[in-house]
């Protein structure tokens, strides 16, 4: 509690600075948010030039809405929820189907055999991912590939947190079932 109570203060520091033409303050806000907001881009979208253009256009509006943030959640929620709606309108405006990223194998050596099949077990996630509805597919991206806590999702996708577990419980089952058919 106290930790996020720093949070806040550092947030509304930080939003006050901007708002005053802090120039530098700008350019921390951006520094200190945009992997966030790129890997939710890239990770909803699948594409990286799409992502990238989406990080550019989640900035400018949290640069025009900066005046109305109140403060009431940490600034990354915010611009998570911000990051969130840019990513579903443009999908929404393409009708591409979202392909969510799993993080890059680190090349430990694995053989060309191990290295063709990690991949595979990928595309197959990535796809059975992208085939979840909008609702079950937010919620693990966020949680599972982004590391949100269920009150963090909640409060990012305006949930309970109930509606939160439900879904991810859900997603999972969906999930089970796609992949079990995928597999055998």
């Amino acid at each position: 509690m106290l930790q996020e109570q720093g949070e806040n203060f550092v947030d509304a520091n930080l939003v006050a600075r901007c708002l005053e033409g802090d120039r530098e303050a700008l350019l921390e806000l951006i520094r200190a948010h945009e992997k966030m907001v790129y890997g939710i881009a890239y990770r909803t979208l699948g594409d990286p030039e799409e992502a990238r253009d989406a990080a550019q256009e989640v900035f400018l509006k949290v640069l025009e809405s900066l005046p109305y943030f109140r403060g009431e959640s940490k600034l990354s929620t915010w611009i998570y929820r911000i990051a969130l709606n840019e990513c579903t309108g443009r999908m929404k405006r393409s009708r591409m189907r979202a392909e969510v990223a799993l993080p890059e194998v680190p090349d430990s050596g694995p053989s060309v055999l191990e290295a063709m099949e990690e991949e595979e077990r990928n595309h197959l996630l990535r796809s059975a991912v992208a085939g979840l509805p909008k609702k079950y597919r937010r919620v693990v991206v966020l949680h599972y590939f982004e590391g949100l806590s269920y009150e963090e999702v909640a409060e990012v996708l305006l949930l309970p947190v109930g509606t939160v577990k439900a879904r991810l419980f859900r997603a999972r089952k969906m999930l089970r079932k796609k992949l079990g058919r995928l597999l055998r």
